[in-house]
């Protein structure tokens, strides 16, 4: 009897700590500012500050340690928006999976500053949403750009 209360805690404490893991690999960020403040434990507010203070999303993830959870978080979101964008038809599949091959291939290279080597990238063209102030504006834009 006193085995299978061990067994019953045990087992208990174990499928609390695997549905807390679940719900924590389940959140999902839209923006980099949401990504930025989610794997460095920040609020967007702090996060938003920082990035007004000059520094890049990336720098933030860096300085507390989590580029690398920055950088999944940033792939997982670009991945979601490029599958939305195949499914309404406004890329193809194979657009989608170039876009997606250069941004985790620029990751590798990615020291959370935004200058890289200085070259021109693929932009990813999120819109904040305000273009016609109604919040729809969500930019679809995937073309190259330089960043001066």
């Amino acid at each position: 009897m006193k085995n299978n209360k061990k067994l019953l805690a045990a087992l208990t404490a174990a499928l609390v700590l695997a549905s807390t893991t679940v719900v924590a690999l389940a959140a999902q960020w839209s923006t980099p500012a949401e990504a930025a403040a989610g794997v460095t434990g920040s609020t967007l507010e702090e996060v938003q500050q920082q990035r007004a203070d000059g520094m890049t999303y990336g720098e933030i993830a860096q300085e507390a340690g989590k580029l690398e959870e920055f950088h999944q978080a940033m792939t997982d979101i670009h991945e979601e928006r490029l599958e939305e964008l195949a499914e309404q038809g406004r890329i193809t599949r194979e657009e989608a999976d170039a876009w997606l091959a250069a941004l985790e291939e620029r990751q590798e290279n990615c020291d959370g500053t935004g200058l890289r080597d200085g070259s021109c990238g693929w932009g990813a063209g999120y819109g904040a949403g305000n273009g016609v102030c109604d919040g729809s504006g969500r930019g679809a834009g995937m073309g190259r750009g330089c960043r001066r």
